[in-house]
């Protein structure tokens, strides 16, 4: 009735690949982190977003994704293995309150992907159970690696924080393989998101 586009309206229920990167890079500028270790941590990990040890049973995880708290001075933990360091466990630390603090961004984040997940965890199942007709079948071998790349790519998502969906209404995720996904006016090339807002700063 009003016209909105499609594109519109999912943009408005769910991240973008730009709100996505604007996350990811707000996080990782305030935790220290290499980005290899942010992009890959387990969104399914009960341990991934907790209270920091010292305010242990008093912070709250509310239905929205956030830490409930009276004390402004009370701090949440950000926690992931980082794999250059074989698998060792890296920390972060952010205030509850403060909305920059990469805790706090990653637990708002999860919540508000929720359904995306919950979508690509059901993606994944129809695949799998695919995979199996087709080897019980005993379909052609190039059909069934592909069905098998596809499964793989699937779970990927399902356990990836930084989910988002595409012009098309696909789900998509950040990932490591490649930072560039933009093409700004006058670019023959695609760029990262940190060419693109470097340009913006450069422009204003």
């Amino acid at each position: 009735v009003l016209g909105l586009e499609r594109k519109l309206m999912r943009s408005l229920l769910f991240p973008t690949v730009e709100e996505a990167d604007i996350a990811f890079h707000l996080a990782l500028m305030n935790s220290g982190w290499n980005p290899s270790t942010l992009a890959n941590i387990d969104a399914e990990s009960p341990y991934l977003v907790t209270p920091h040890p010292k305010d242990q049973g008093k912070l709250v995880l509310t239905s929205e994704g956030f830490f409930e708290s009276q004390d402004e001075e009370e701090e949440a933990t950000l926690q992931a293995s980082k794999a250059r360091a074989r698998g060792n466990m890296q920390f972060c630390t952010g205030l509850v309150k403060h909305t920059a603090s990469p805790p706090f961004i990653v637990a708002a984040y999860i919540k508000r992907v929720t359904p995306l997940r919950e979508m690509l965890k059901r993606q994944y199942v129809e695949a799998v159970k695919e995979l199996e007709d087709m080897r019980n079948r005993q379909a052609d071998a190039k059909i069934i690696e592909a069905q098998y790349l596809k499964t793989q790519e699937l779970r990927q998502g399902c356990f990836n924080v930084w989910l988002y969906v595409n012009r098309k209404g696909d789900i998509k995720w950040l990932h490591t393989d490649s930072w560039n996904r933009y093409k700004p006016s006058g670019y023959t090339k695609l760029v990262s998101y940190l060419t693109l807002a470097l340009d913006r700063l450069n422009t204003r």
